[in-house]
């Protein structure tokens, strides 16, 4: 028994002071010795199956693990109370956000729950030991719920943690491409970052060319499907590859490329490829281009 509540207490110890019953169970406790806890006050009920050990006194983060626990293992804090542990936005209201990967929960006091049909182990992590979305499922939550003020704040205070990763929020985008709040961040990193991440002369006349043809900005050096691409419109499954002899000019290279734009094709994504000498010499036929491929009139 001692042993036990040893086990007990180290496992509330890690997650802020409240425990599971199907936790107590793991461990090795019966559901009468676990009722005998409850009748003792050593255990206080906060939801049903979820405790405290000891008081009632908790933390914020004890709350929020409490209803995490609530909704099961797969249960993760998501939206604004995700923004809050990863330090993106201030606390707004006591209930708890929570999402689960499933239908028919019941809801509980306290707690905003979101069912979904599946959240992937990449749009999973931990926060101050709390099973939370990650960062970049978090942002677009945060858009999907959140006023403009917060949101822009929310990418602000994750550049200036040095959490912002545009690669991972793309990612997170594509695997849930239909959820709202996808295209709404979608278009604010476009606006955000296109004119700040050139690496070169040739990309920053590409976005000269586009501008003064009424072409949509493109999202530069953007990932897709694992590949970084030069010029990427999401929104039509399209992109340029900037193809510059320094850059793509090795036999190795050429190979690569090819294979690249093949496995993109296999996903409807469709890649030209624009060299310096045409993008000089006919900036005209090549809007038009352009313009047909990404189905402007």
């Amino acid at each position: 028994m001692r042993r036990k509540s040893l086990d007990l207490a180290d496992l509330a110890a890690r997650q802020h002071g409240v425990v599971a019953y199907w936790q107590l169970i793991a461990l090795g406790l019966s559901p009468e010795a676990i009722q005998r806890r409850v009748s003792a006050g050593l255990l206080h009920r906060l939801h049903r199956g979820v405790y405290a050990v000891g008081h009632r006194r908790l933390s914020r983060h004890g709350w929020i693990m409490a209803a995490v626990l609530a909704h099961g293992p797969e249960a993760v804090a998501s939206h604004r109370t995700a923004a809050w542990l990863w330090g993106l936005l201030p606390q707004r209201g006591s209930a708890v956000w929570v999402t689960v990967p499933s239908t028919g929960r019941a809801k509980r006091k306290g707690i905003v729950l979101h069912q979904v049909r599946e959240l992937h182990e990449k749009d999973r992590a931990t926060r101050d030991g709390i099973p939370v979305t990650a960062l970049g499922r978090t942002l677009i939550d945060v858009f999907s719920s959140e006023t403009e003020e917060r949101t822009e704040r929310a990418l602000e205070q994750a550049e200036r943690l040095g959490l912002f990763d545009s690669r991972t929020i793309d990612e997170a985008c594509e695997r849930t491409p239909t959820r709202k709040g996808v295209r709404q961040i979608r278009t604010r990193l476009r606006e955000h970052r296109a004119p700040a991440i050139t690496r070169s002369a040739f990309e920053r006349n590409f976005l000269i060319f586009c501008r003064k043809h009424n072409l949509p900005a493109p999202e530069m050096n953007a990932w897709v499907h694992g590949y970084e691409l030069d010029a990427v419109w999401r929104d039509q499954k399209r992109a340029v590859e900037l193809d510059d002899y320094y850059t793509h000019g090795s036999r190795r290279t050429f190979e690569s490329d090819r294979s690249r734009d093949s496995k993109l094709n296999s996903v409807k994504w469709r890649v030209v490829r624009v060299t310096p000498a045409r993008l000089k010499a006919e900036p005209a036929e090549l809007a038009a281009e352009l313009r047909l491929m990404l189905s402007l009139r």
